[in-house]
This record gives structure tokens, C-alpha cells and sequence, in this order.
């Protein structure tokens, strides 16, 4: 199993401090000041942004999710979970937990159709907030077979995919679990599918099948008894078949992290640890087509929401966000110049990107985990 590891440098610029004020269930109140970035000048992005947040976390930001049209939470390796406004502003803290530890990172998130949020976390335990946050539980699972891994490894939850009122799908190490988080949360199934490996992203076709990502493999899954139990259908990308990549810690898979599905279309864009963008078509028994994508790591892939413009959108361990045209699958822009890995991106409407990053090393750094905010029309 693959274990995260560290990635370049990049450039720092200086910033500024002020303080934000947020609404929050009190009201009006003053936030703790973060660091807004002058970017009249911006020597050193290809595009200029619209804004830039620094000191949003103290670590890498391992998910971003919108919550309603006003608000987004975030999650960090530095285990606290945040909710903001969709310009940015600080609104709380949701979770903060009593001693930081690697082992408690924060990894994912989703939220089903009656607005109950779910984080996973490194530690294997969830954590929901219900009737617009007012309300939480926490609990735990456990990987039910043993395999090769670090221990602080054994039961993270990889991935969290809202599937039905108040029923979620989780990854995590070999397996598949499914929920029902409607009041106690209580685990409805659990399906091995990998003996040694991670279930790294899942997403519903239709009712009777899923596609699933374990490890560096793209998977079909489909079902003959509601759910019950799931066989694997079709391998569209076989990690085995596809070259290795040389790291730090030597030859690697080149793991998925992210998939996206292309609308009206079988296509599926997969985002790959090897810095290419791997395009399956679910309906063609043909290898995928591949684009190099980034220097390092791709960590996400989204669609552009405008229907005209026929894009998808990547982001990577080199700064940058590319866009791509999925009818030629090839690239038509890149914005650089963000500090650190781009790790996560969120469309805040159909005008604005919102791009989390973090430098390599947060800890000496004066700016940490960063929001930059780009303006789609200017692009």
C-alpha cells in the first residue's frame, strides 16, 4: 500500500494581516485575523486571482464541500474541520480535537439530500453534523480482515459518497462499507473487494451498479440482490498493466485519487498519482487514453459546470491547475504560481474556482494552507 510522502518546494510572497468578521449562530463576531494577499501585482501567477486566504488550516486541506449556497466546510491533515462562507469568511470551528496527531487526520466528506455532513478520518472514526450543525456524533469502524499496512493506516477511511436519503458508501482499506446515518449511525454492510489494497474513490452508475477505485485499478461492481452482495464486472484500467513511477520510496502504481464522470457521455477522467490524467470509456473494451498532466501528483479532477465549455479541470503537486477539452482530451490552460500542491478544487458557482493549497513544509511557512479564488470569465 502506498504511504504519503513529501513534494517540492515552491515560491513564498509576502501578505498581509486583517481581520475578518464572520456571521456565525451568535451573530456578528470577529474571527481570528488571517492573512489576505494584496494581488494588484501578481508576479508570480500566470492569471491573476480574484483573492487570496492564507492561514485557512495549518497543513494540507484534504477536502473541500459545499453545504448550501452560502457556505463550504473544509477538512486538514491538521485534524480541525471549518465551515465559511463561500467568499471565505471564517465562520467556526466545527470540530477541533483535543490533541493533533497524524493519526487523526481529516480525509474526506460528503452530504446526503437531507444536509447531514459526514467527515472520515485517518483514525478510521466519522463525524456528522445535523440540523445545520446544531447537532453532532462521532463513531468508529475497523477493518474486519488483516492486511499489510502501517498502523496508523489500518482503518482510515479513504472516501465518503452520499448514496440515498441518509445512506453513505465509505472506502477504506479492502473494502466497502455502507451506512445508515440517519439517526445512530449504524453500519448496513461491508463488502471485501481486494486483498491488499485501498478503495479509494466509489460512485453509483445506477441502481444495481458501481464503479470503484482500488488502488490503481478502475472497477465496475454490480449487484443481483439489492446490494446485498457485489462482484466485480469489469476492470477498465488495470494499475498492473500500466508503468511504474519512480519515487522517493521507489517504483509506485499509479494510484487514482480522483475520478470524474463526463457528462452524456461513457467517458471518465481519472486523476493519477504518476501526474497523468488517464480517460476510460466505460463502454469500449480499449486501453485508456493518457494525457500528462502535472509534474508530481494529480490530487483531483472536476468538471467545468457550464455545459459550453466542455472542460474538466486538474490540479497537482506542481501549483498548477490545468484545463482540458474532454471532446479532445487535450489541454487548453494552465494556471501556475500557487504555493505548494493544489490539493483540492470546488466550484463555488458556475462563475468561481476556488483552489486549496498548502506549501511542502506548512510548519515553517508564514502562509499555510491557502484559499485562492479564480474568476472563470477572465480564464
Amino acid at each position: 500500500m502506498s504511504d504519503d510522502f513529501e513534494v517540492p518546494s515552491y515560491h513564498r510572497r509576502k501578505q498581509k494581516q486583517r481581520v475578518r468578521v464572520s456571521h456565525g449562530d451568535d451573530g456578528l463576531r470577529a474571527t481570528k485575523p488571517q492573512r489576505s494577499v494584496n494581488i494588484s501585482k501578481p508576479p508570480r501567477f500566470s492569471h491573476e486571482p480574484l483573492r487570496r486566504i492564507t492561514l485557512v488550516h495549518d497543513d494540507d486541506i484534504h477536502t473541500l464541500l459545499q453545504v448550501d449556497k452560502e457556505h463550504f466546510i473544509s477538512g486538514s491533515k491538521d485534524c480541525t474541520v471549518k465551515l465559511w462562507t463561500v467568499n471565505g469568511d471564517s465562520v467556526k470551528n466545527l470540530y477541533t480535537p483535543d490533541a493533533s496527531s497524524y493519526k487523526r487526520w481529516v480525509t474526506c466528506s460528503a452530504i446526503t439530500n437531507t444536509g447531514t455532513v459526514v467527515c472520515g478520518f485517518r483514525d478510521g472514526s466519522f463525524r456528522l453534523w445535523q440540523d445545520n450543525f446544531r447537532s453532532s456524533q462521532c463513531w468508529e469502524r475497523h477493518a474486519s480482515a488483516e492486511f499489510k499496512s502501517k498502523q496508523r493506516n489500518k482503518n482510515r477511511v479513504n472516501c465518503i459518497v452520499a448514496d440515498g436519503q441518509d445512506h453513505i458508501l465509505a472506502g477504506s482499506a479492502i473494502e466497502f462499507s455502507e451506512w445508515d446515518v440517519s439517526q445512530d449511525p449504524a453500519c448496513i454492510a461491508t463488502h471485501s473487494v481486494s486483498a491488499n489494497d485501498w478503495v479509494y474513490c466509489i460512485e453509483r452508475l445506477n441502481v444495481d451498479k458501481l464503479l470503484v477505485v482500488i488502488g490503481s485499478n478502475l472497477e465496475t461492481y454490480t449487484t443481483t440482490d439489492q446490494g446485498r452482495s457485489w462482484k466485480r464486472m469489469h476492470i477498465h484500467i488495470d494499475g498492473n498493466k500500466q508503468h511504474r513511477y519512480q519515487t522517493a520510496q521507489g517504483q509506485q502504481r499509479p494510484h487514482i485519487s480522483a475520478i470524474q464522470r463526463i457528462r452524456g457521455s461513457s467517458l471518465v477522467a481519472c486523476a493519477c498519482f504518476d501526474g497523468v490524467l488517464r480517460w476510460s470509456d466505460l463502454e469500449a473494451d480499449v486501453s485508456p487514453f493518457k494525457s500528462q498532466a502535472h509534474k508530481g501528483r494529480v490530487w483531483t479532477v472536476l468538471s467545468v459546470p457550464s455545459q459550453e465549455q466542455q472542460q474538466v479541470v486538474t490540479s497537482g503537486d506542481d501549483g498548477c491547475i490545468c484545463f482540458w477539452d474532454y471532446r479532445t482530451r487535450s489541454k487548453v490552460k494552465t494556471i501556475s504560481g500557487h504555493e505548494g500542491r493544489v490539493s483540492q478544487l470546488m466550484f463555488v458557482n458556475d462563475m468561481q474556482l476556488l483552489a486549496a493549497s498548502c506549501p511542502d513544509n506548512p510548519h515553517s511557512s508564514k502562509a499555510k494552507g491557502q484559499f485562492t479564488y479564480w474568476d472563470m470569465r477572465t480564464l
